[in-house]
């Protein structure tokens, strides 16, 4: 019987220490590049069979300020600052998935956003951005 307090004593202890550790690297933000996307570019990589809505079955908008992320929750809003100059950062909510599995892995691309919300941190003709991405509660 000792033992099995002992037992649920220490997996509480090692779940509790997964949850503040989680939630301290949540706070210090994901660091790598940002991407932009218009409904021109989308229509040029998934063709005419997209039907211009987001993951989250919304109606794609490249003016509002908006975001994909393969990882946190529809919804979740967002600060992307530029990783260099954190006065210039914009807040962005999470409505779709993206980047693509590839571009995360070959070019460190960590967040694709709008249009518009990548004009508010960065210029369109240089492609992408060094940011820091942390989640706003």
């Amino acid at each position: 019987m000792r033992n099995i307090g002992q037992a649920i004593l220490v997996i509480t202890l090692v779940v509790f220490s997964f949850l503040l550790l989680s939630v301290k690297f949540a706070q210090a933000g994901e660091v790598g590049y940002a991407t932009w996307y218009s409904e021109e570019s989308c229509l040029r990589e998934f063709g005419p069979t997209w039907d211009g809505r987001t993951a989250n079955m919304e109606v794609f908008n490249d003016r509002k300020l908006t975001a994909a992320h393969p990882h946190y929750r529809f919804g979740t809003l967002v600060r992307v600052s530029l990783r260099m100059d954190p006065t210039k950062y914009v807040v962005v909510r999470i409505n779709d998935r993206g980047p693509a599995k590839y571009v995360r892995e070959t070019r460190s691309v960590i967040i694709d956003l709008s249009k518009e919300a990548f004009t508010r941190i960065s210029e369109l003709k240089r492609g992408r951005a060094e940011v820091v991405v942390e989640v706003i509660e």
